[in-house]
């Protein structure tokens, strides 16, 4: 089993995203995560450590203005059409 992997990505409006992976094995299912409002990827640790443990192979995410991922500058930045625009 590998250990966590923390990364990020950057989207076309030059926002860093956070994400961590713990993947098996590739032929292991994946769960991703998602928090709430205010939450972070920590939201998930106990969760996702159980899941592990039963064959799960595991992708969590802050999304943008929470946790380790960057903050937009402008109010836009949240709005569904900037979340949409993809990633490099």
């Amino acid at each position: 089993m590998q250990p966590v992997q923390k990364k990020t990505v950057i989207t076309k409006e030059g926002i860093s995203l956070y994400y961590e992976t713990k993947i098996r094995a590739k032929t292991d299912p994946i769960l991703f995560f998602l928090h709430g409002i205010g939450g972070d990827l920590d939201a998930w640790q106990f969760v996702g450590e159980d899941l592990s443990s039963r064959g799960f192979s595991l992708v969590a995410m802050d999304l943008r203005g929470h946790g380790y991922s960057d903050h937009p500058k402008y109010e836009k930045g949240y709005e569904i059409e900037s979340i949409g625009n993809g990633v490099l």
